[in-house]
């Protein structure tokens, strides 16, 4: 009896052979085990997506709460004057409260899937919007007897902080300089950059600077000398810098002799 050729009987071609038409080999179905890993894969990944975004529009309705707070705060003092805009405060009011409101999280995100863009997109309208009402109510406070004089009192206190930092700065700079003692030394200021400082020394010999403060430069001038009504130089050769640490001046001497 003869033996019939390999492909018939499904060895030499990795086929099997029924009634002359071939069967391709069937794959092994995927194990339950792999498929359960894998929708727990993607249940976690879904389950922290979730939560990301949870968190982020938490933050975000926080950060534009507290910003629509200080903002109507601010508008709310600056009402306090006669004649107050008061229809630009309640536009800019209304327009920043609908911010808040779309934005609060259990609010959002019971907004239909299709629709939970519309409080982003609406966002930066209506900051702006609100803020260029409440820009309006400042500019009419400031124009108001009551707004110029609290400009003022700002303003003036502004200067008096300015003054007593160039009193400090000028006076630790020449106790860097010369080591007299901060307390003994006399200042004068003349303008927001420049100050006139005195002292008598322990030797009872009197001295006179003056103090020049550019950005965080400080140069020195000495007054009478070359001789009683002559005025120095600006020191090149020795000059100072000051910056803030911890929320105290510091000054430093630095100098450049050839």
């Amino acid at each position: 009896m003869s033996e019939k050729p390999d492909d018939a009987r499904g060895v030499g071609g990795g086929h099997a052979s029924l009634g002359g038409s071939i069967v391709e080999p069937v794959a092994a179905p995927a194990s339950a085990g792999s498929k359960g890993v894998a929708n727990a894969v993607v249940a976690s990944s879904q389950k922290l997506w979730r939560f990301i975004v949870h968190v982020w529009q938490w933050v975000l309705w926080t950060t534009i709460a507290f910003l629509v707070t200080v903002a109507i705060a601010i508008a709310v003092s600056q009402l306090a004057m006669n004649d107050p805009p008061l229809v630009p405060f309640w536009i800019g009011t209304i327009l920043f409260a609908l911010v808040s409101i779309f934005n609060f999280p259990p609010l959002f995100f019971r907004l239909p899937k299709g629709r939970k863009l519309l409080p982003y997109i609406a966002l930066p309208p209506c900051f702006l919007g609100g803020a260029l009402c409440f820009s309006l109510v400042s500019q009419a406070y400031y124009r108001s007897p009551e707004g110029a004089k609290a400009r003022a009192e700002t303003e003036r206190s502004t200067e008096i902080g300015r003054t007593a930092e160039l009193k400090t700065i000028c006076a630790k700079m020449q106790n860097a300089s010369t080591g007299q003692p901060e307390a003994s030394i006399a200042v004068e200021v003349i303008d927001t950059s420049m100050a006139t400082l005195s002292y008598v020394r322990d030797d009872g010999k009197s001295f006179r600077y003056d103090c020049r403060v550019n950005g965080d430069r400080v140069e020195h001038r000495m007054h009478d000398e070359s001789g009683p009504g002559t005025l120095g130089n600006w020191r090149q050769n020795i000059w100072h810098t000051w910056e803030r640490r911890g929320g105290e001046i510091v000054v430093t001497e630095h100098t450049s002799f050839e």
